[in-house]
């Protein structure tokens, strides 16, 4: 644990006059929610915008869009020595 979160715990436990594990127990227990609401994935879709259809998307991955020749020069630039 680190030191700052058992110093906290420490301070807590002197304010309430309650153990340190009474301390932790009830921080489990209040904070539980919060860090599972935070943590979650979302459940459901992210956006408002329908899918596209699946005629359009096959025909969209059915074309090439790559660029032979620009990734020939991108790699033609590189340098030939590592610095290591």
């Amino acid at each position: 644990m680190p030191d700052e979160l058992l110093a906290a715990i420490r301070r807590a436990s002197t304010e309430t006059h309650l153990s340190q594990q009474d301390i932790i127990r009830q921080s489990t227990i209040a904070g539980l929610p919060i860090v599972l609401e935070k943590l979650r994935k979302p459940e459901g879709r992210l956006t408002n915008v329908d899918p596209l259809p699946d005629k359009i998307l096959d025909r969209l991955y059915r074309q090439r869009d790559d660029d032979p020749e620009g990734i020939d020069r991108l790699q033609a630039a590189q340098p030939f020595h590592s610095e290591e």
